[in-house]
């Protein structure tokens, strides 16, 4: 869905249409408030890229030992 942007261009005169204080305020918060779900989005990516930072050895020694089990050559054998 595209962001919507609002442009106040002066006597509180919107597209044509004349809009009371009340209604030009709520526009401008919705137009501050647009940005903030990339916020959430880069920490969260931020806290994950951390996590997997600190885990790194671990999360390694999981991968391999899974690559182990499913790749065992007495399996492959059989096949």
């Amino acid at each position: 869905m595209p962001k919507r942007l609002y442009c106040l261009v002066g006597h509180e005169h919107l597209g044509g249409m004349t809009m009371n204080k009340k209604r030009i305020e709520q526009k401008k918060k919705r137009v501050l408030l647009d940005g903030f779900g990339t916020i959430e989005v880069v920490i969260i990516i931020a806290v994950l890229i951390t996590i997997a930072l600190l885990f790194r050895e671990n999360i390694i020694a999981f991968a391999r030992s899974l690559i182990d089990k499913v790749f065992k050559p007495s399996i492959i054998s059989e096949l």
